[in-house]
Order: C-alpha cells, then structure tokens, then sequence
C-alpha cells in the first residue's frame, strides 16, 4: 500500500487553503447573487476565438479527460478526507461547467451547486486550520543526522 500523501502538513499551508477557499466561496456567491442572469458560464477554448473551433473542441475534450482522471486518483488516495473535501469539489465544479453552459435552464442550479461545494471546500479548510491549531507543531527536522 502506498504512502499517505499529505499536501496541507503545516499552519501557513492551512491558513493559505482557509483564505484560497474564502476566496472561491465569495466568488461564488457573488456570482450566485449578482450575476446570475448577467453572463452565461464560458467553459470552452472556442469562445475566445484564437483557435479554429475543431482545435478549441479537441483541446477541450483534453482537458476534460485529465480532469476527470485527476478527480480520479485524488478520489483513490490516502489523502485524509478534509483535503479530499478541499480538492474534489474543484474537480466536480470544473465538470458542471459545460451543463450549465450547453443546458441554459440549468444555470441558476449548477452556480447554486458551485457555491455549495465552494462552502464544503471553505468548511473542510476551516476544520484542517483548527486541527492545526489544537496540536502542536512538529519539529523542524534535525539537521545534523
């Protein structure tokens, strides 16, 4: 079995998840309440028009594949499940884009969907930055062994 893999391991790292995810939740309710008949969601490389649109189409199909094979494995490793929670709701956003996009009638459910998995995310990095408060920091490794 393999290792554990830990990406948040230290305060400042939490603290930077807690603030990233504040971010992404604000975004997102800002979005939710002020923009939600404004502008549609762009999710494809053809809409910015510097691609002839069968490239724009095969690039996007691309990058979908990779998202999905990185929600993937994030979805199968050791992780602890707080940074599960913090990572995948980014993945499951980046994949509800392009229904909100194709279905317009979806849209108001899909930003409300965004925003409620920006919150799970907020919360998860929230949970981490308190863990890290109750417990004590590990010692810096010693440099002469």
């Amino acid at each position: 079995m393999a290792a554990p893999a830990f990406i948040i391991t230290t305060r400042f790292r939490a603290v930077a998840a807690t603030l990233l995810t504040a971010l992404f939740l604000a975004l997102s309710i800002r979005h939710v309440l002020f923009l939600a008949t404004a502008r549609p969601l762009r999710w494809t490389l053809v809409e910015m028009n510097f691609l002839p649109a069968w490239a724009g189409v095969a690039i996007n199909i691309v990058l979908y594949i990779c998202v999905i094979l990185m929600a993937n494995e994030f979805a199968m490793t050791t992780m602890r499940r707080e940074e599960k929670a913090i990572l995948l709701p980014y993945g499951i956003t980046i994949l509800l884009r392009p229904v909100g996009a194709l279905i317009p009638m979806t849209l108001p459910a899909v930003r409300f969907a965004d925003t409620c998995l920006d919150l799970t995310a907020f919360l998860a990095s929230f949970a981490m930055l308190l863990s890290f408060h109750h417990a004590p920091e590990p010692p810096p490794p010693d440099e002469h062994s």
